[in-house]
C-alpha cells in the first residue's frame, strides 16, 4: 500500500507499508516508557507512524534502518499508522515487497 492511500481507510483497517524513515521523535510518558513516532515517506506522500513503548521496546533492533516495511493499523486523524510489526527490508520475503509501492 502506498502512503498517500492511508487517509481513504476506515480506521483500524490493518495495513502495510514500505517507506523511507524522514526523522524519529521519541517521547517520554509519564508511566516511565518511550513512545516513538516516525516520519514517513514514499514516492507518493507521507505519514507518521507510531510506536506505543511496548511496540517499541520488541522492535528497536530494527528502527535503525533508512527504509523499512511497517504493518498496523490507521488511526483516526486519517494520515497514521499504529504500528505493530515492522521489519528491516532485507528480512522480507520476496512477495511481501511486491505488494507495496515500487521505491526509487
Amino acid at each position: 500500500m502506498c502512503l498517500k492511500e492511508l487517509p481513504a481507510l476506515p480506521v483500524g483497517q490493518e495495513v502495510s507499508v514500505v517507506a523511507f524513515i524522514m526523522a524519529r521523535s521519541r517521547r517520554r510518558l509519564k508511566q516511565g516508557g518511550v513512545m516513538l513516532t516516525l516520519f514517513l515517506s514514499d514516492e507518493t506522500g507521507f505519514a507518521e507512524a507510531i510506536f506505543y513503548p511496548a511496540v517499541y521496546r520488541r522492535l528497536l533492533y530494527c528502527l535503525k534502518e533508512k527504509v523499512i516495511f511497517l504493518m498496523g493499523k490507521t488511526s483516526e486523524d486519517g494520515d497514521s499508522l499504529i504500528v505493530h510489526q515492522a521489519l528491516p527490508l532485507a528480512l522480507l520475503p520476496k512477495k511481501q515487497e511486491k505488494k507495496t509501492c515500487a521505491l526509487k
